[in-house]
């Protein structure tokens, strides 16, 4: 079975310990919304397999997502 948890940000889940607890065991898929990508959806020249055509994190979107996966790592959370 698979336990869907739809979490908003750090701070809203470290407030919920039994979802940490829980995200540390198997069987679980952690759904995190995407950091600060500059614009509005995909460009008119999107294409799945082709990542220079999609929307991009920015710099400050590549230090948040770090801090997220910094704080996964200090609660141990794989």
């Amino acid at each position: 079975m698979i336990d869907l948890m739809f979490l908003g940000n750090p701070v809203a889940l470290a407030a919920n310990v039994d979802l940490i607890q829980r995200s540390k065991t198997s069987g679980h898929v952690l759904m995190i919304r995407y950091a600060t990508a500059p614009g509005m959806g995909d460009p008119p020249n999107f294409k799945t397999g082709d990542r220079s055509t999609q929307r991009n994190l920015d710099e400050r979107g590549r230090a948040e997502a770090r801090s997220i996966g910094d704080w996964m790592c200090s609660q141990g959370i794989r």
